[in-house]
């Protein structure tokens, strides 16, 4: 009789065993399938309209594309400006008239002052003819920054250093800071003739 109820209380534990394993194998089933999910949460790329300035500005009017422009660039990593200023641009030189690029580059020079030589450079490798345009853009929002606009455009389209000049001095009264800029941007820049019609005042006027 002992040994008889000795193997009825084995054979009531192992229910209880069994029904532990399946317990325990659940929850790490469970567990795994979390933590799978959330890996692919975590590595999954952005969605590809958050990524590319291309495909969000492409549905909005083309009055509507400057301000959406800039604030595509503000979205995200800081770090990730330069290339974000690259994609606005390089979006809007596609779906929008030559035109638009000018208040596109004003309203990025405006709200990124210390990215202005992405901002010009990459204006002018996709636009070098609207070299005047740009930089009388750009020197209209940052008058105080004359000398490195005039550089940075001069060093892109040289052979315009006379009319780059020339626009530059409506737009300051400061022209020794463009000279300064050119020759940077030009060793071999000579501003002798460029400059005659331009005031001769070297104080930079403060304007917001």
């Amino acid at each position: 009789m002992p040994p008889h109820r000795h193997k009825q209380k084995k054979w009531r534990a192992r229910p209880s065993i069994s029904t532990a394993r399946v317990a325990v194998g659940i929850l790490a089933f469970v567990l795994t399938f979390i933590l799978v999910i959330w890996v692919l949460l975590d590595t999954a790329p952005v969605s590809v309209a958050a990524d590319r300035p291309f495909d969000s500005l492409r549905s909005v009017s083309v009055l509507e594309m400057p301000d959406r422009a800039v604030s595509l660039v503000q979205v995200g990593d800081p770090a990730g400006v330069d290339e974000r200023i690259r994609e606005s641009l390089g979006a809007v030189s596609v779906l929008a008239r030559p035109g638009l690029m000018p208040c596109l580059v004003a309203s990025l020079a405006r709200r990124y002052p210390d990215h202005l030589a992405v901002i010009l450079d990459t204006a002018l490798d996709l636009q070098p003819d609207q070299v005047l345009v740009f930089a009388r853009a750009s020197a209209t929002q940052l008058p105080g920054r004359v000398e490195e606009i005039s550089y940075l455009v001069g060093r892109k389209s040289p052979w315009n250093a006379s009319a780059i000049a020339k626009t530059l001095a409506e737009q300051t009264t400061d022209p020794d800071a463009i000279v300064r800029g050119l020759k940077r941007g030009i060793p071999e820049y000579n501003p002798r003739a460029d400059l005659l019609n331009a005031p001769a005042s070297t104080n930079v006027p403060t304007r917001q």
